[in-house]
């Protein structure tokens, strides 16, 4: 057990936990006994935004007790977590020494990547309670966890008449498909699905080839702002992108074109070289970023593509998806959106490989600029 035995906490920095009350992320327990409680907590911070449990502490303004126990009380958690459906697998409790107590202290990521259960029902941490996932919130939940997809679910009253077919005919010869095979191309592509022996569009299929995307996916557009200073303000030139995701990435590369600052370099041969304040390249994969990996199930908030003076900032309505974090988001390969992402390599757009982030990063080090932050 010593592997796991923290250095010793001082009773003050304890206290000072405890002083800042249960919330999203931080409970405690008396002991293990009650393990529907244990189990509960468990289940629901791992489908939040994880958190940390700690065993031994009674109430915020009694003595502190810890646990007489812990070896016994660590192969209960651990069993308990292990429990769970999927079983929850999380890093091994630690052991807290104070005035000579023990204590253990559970640690449950965050950005887990599945769904969590307790005896079959599904819970979520809410301030300091756990609650039950209401059905909106267990869907979004899951898209966001990646159970279910957004994008290849069926539009909502749309037909075959709400897709642009020159635009699909010009994605089809692109991949060189015999126009008789177009439906079931966009079909493999999840931009249909069967309903009986015709086809209706999925969410992707009308982001990627609808007429008017707009009315049927709410805010599927992007916002671009170029402010005159460092904060918003009344003076700025603004544009709303909308159209399909092939036609807002083009609209967003103009968009920069006219509106990032340019200055003239002279090089060694004294010829004059054009720059952009930013590598239009690294601008522009952070807007193909934004629109390949959104999360569209989010209505009424778009995309937001502001020039300040000191920065570029791009806001992509959504939580970070599946596994991926602030920590990993470098290495970390996962899309929201693979049909989305299928289509958009297919043009062009970007690659299968997932490489935008590091590529982005190595432009603006090229360029001697300041590492994006997330």
């Amino acid at each position: 057990m010593t592997d796991h035995i923290r250095p010793i906490l001082s009773t003050q920095e304890l206290r000072q936990i405890i002083k800042t009350g249960q919330n999203q992320r931080l409970a405690w327990l008396q002991d293990v006994s009650d393990g529907q409680q244990l189990s509960e907590t468990l289940t629901a911070m791992a489908n939040a935004q994880g958190g940390q449990l700690i065993i031994g502490i009674r109430e915020a303004d009694e003595p502190l007790t810890g646990i007489t126990a812990p070896t016994e009380a660590i192969n209960i958690i651990t069993q308990t977590a292990l429990s769970l459906t999927p079983p929850l697998i999380i890093p091994f409790p630690s052991l807290l020494l104070v005035e000579d107590k023990h204590f253990i202290l559970i640690e449950i990521p965050n950005g887990m990547p599945y769904i969590y259960t307790s005896d079959g029902r599904y819970l979520v941490r809410e301030a300091d309670q756990n609650i039950p996932l209401s059905a909106v919130m267990l869907h979004q939940l899951m898209i966001e966890r990646g159970d279910i997809s957004f994008e290849t679910e069926p539009a909502f009253r749309t037909t075959l008449d709400d897709l642009d077919w020159d635009k699909v005919n010009e994605y089809a010869r692109l991949l060189r498909t015999a126009e008789k095979d177009v439906k079931q191309l966009l079909y493999k592509r999840g931009c249909l699905v069967k309903n009986g022996d015709d086809y209706i569009p999925t969410n992707a299929g009308i982001l990627l080839f609808g007429k008017d995307p707009m009315p049927h996916i709410r805010g599927a557009e992007i916002t671009a702002v170029r402010f005159a200073g460092e904060s918003m303000s009344d003076t700025f030139s603004r544009q709303d992108l909308i159209g399909t995701l092939p036609d807002q990435i083009r609209r967003a590369e103009t968009f920069l074109i006219d509106h990032l600052r340019k200055g003239v370099e002279i090089k060694a041969t004294m010829a004059r070289s054009e720059q952009f304040e930013y590598p239009l390249e690294a601008a522009r994969e952070v807007v193909v970023n934004a629109v390949a990996h959104r999360d569209y199930s989010i209505a009424g908030n778009g995309i937001r593509l502001f020039l300040f003076k000191d920065r570029m900032e791009v806001n992509s309505p959504g939580k970070l998806p599946g596994p991926v974090t602030l920590d990993n988001i470098k290495d970390e390969r996962f899309s929201r959106n693979p049909a989305i992402v299928q289509v958009l390599a297919d043009m062009g757009f970007i690659e299968r490989l997932g490489y935008g982030i590091d590529r982005m990063i190595d432009l603006m080090e090229q360029n001697d600029l300041q590492a994006p932050e997330f």
